[in-house]
């Protein structure tokens, strides 16, 4: 082993990157060694480089860093002789966020740029808070309710008719993505920033997607008295239930009354609440 470390040696060259380091290095000569820490960016690419050991961690870590950190695994290797050494978590993360790559792309392709949603873990942000518009970024975390504060039903009897097959001698019904999305169509709010349905049924199609296995479990209950603007509107068990089912996305349904006094309009409404599975974030760009 000894005489074989001497030969490895004799023919590498070992450079090691930093703030100091030449840009105009030859790699055309020998075996190279790079070794680099902080200082080994964005987008740095290295010719027929066979062999990577990363171990990069990061505290909060970012998806556009990853995937120009791709670029090293990439472009003139040859399948048969390349080696990726990497630990485990850092392996499902890679997978993670080259999974969620395809489906932008997937997404750009089918719906254009203005409903884009990324599924990402929740410990990961799409990129550095300095180069995306806060104001035109919404997330959505599994494990949250979400509802409208300021509900209204444009098209009620459609809703209705969608509903009519489940009622209360279940405590949940499993349902279809599809069948969700069309309900979520008709849950709206007099307030966009209240309740944008189109966001949650951007998310809803990612699951279908990329998480067919999820299950869609539908809570629908009826004769609700309410006053209006107490938040979930969720009864104690409801809230309960959900919390059980939080490997599936939660549909609730409660068809308010609406009277007056109550501070509604004096007409029927059903109020929608949705939870994503817990573990999962959504993060979508408003066009």
């Amino acid at each position: 082993m000894l005489i074989l470390d001497c030969f490895i040696l004799a023919i590498s060259i070992i450079y090691v990157m930093n703030s100091k380091s030449s840009p105009d290095i030859d790699f055309s000569q020998g075996v190279n060694i790079v070794v680099g820490g902080n200082s080994l960016g964005r987008g740095v690419t290295f010719p027929v480089l066979q062999t990577v050991y990363y171990c990069r961690k990061a505290k909060t870590p970012q998806a556009d860093t990853f995937w120009q950190h791709c670029r090293m695994f990439g472009y003139d290797r040859d399948p048969g002789l390349m080696r990726i050494y990497i630990p485990p978590l850092l392996l499902k993360l890679f997978t993670d966020l080259n999974n969620a790559n395809r489906t932008l792309i997937e997404q750009m392709n089918t719906l254009g740029i203005d409903e884009i949603a990324l599924l990402y873990p929740p410990n990961i942000k799409p990129s550095r808070r300095n180069v995306i518009d806060q104001k035109s970024l919404n997330i959505i975390v599994g494990g949250v309710n979400y509802f409208p504060n300021f509900p209204k039903n444009i098209h009620f009897d459609k809703l209705e008719g969608l509903l009519t097959a489940f009622n209360e001698n279940k405590d949940f019904h499993e349902v279809s993505f599809d069948l969700a999305i069309n309900v979520l169509k008709h849950l709206e709010s007099e307030d966009k920033s209240d309740w944008n349905n189109n966001e949650y049924i951007s998310s809803v199609k990612i699951l279908k997607s990329k998480r067919p296995n999820i299950k869609v479990n539908l809570i629908v209950r009826r004769n609700r008295d309410i006053q209006k603007g107490t938040g979930t509107l969720l009864s104690a068990n409801d809230r309960l239930l959900g919390d059980r089912l939080d490997k599936s996305t939660v549909l609730t349904l409660y068809r308010v009354n609406g009277e007056k006094d109550k501070g509604w309009s004096g007409k029927p409404v059903w109020v929608g609440n949705i939870k994503f599975p817990i573990g999962l974030c959504f993060y979508k760009s408003e066009g």
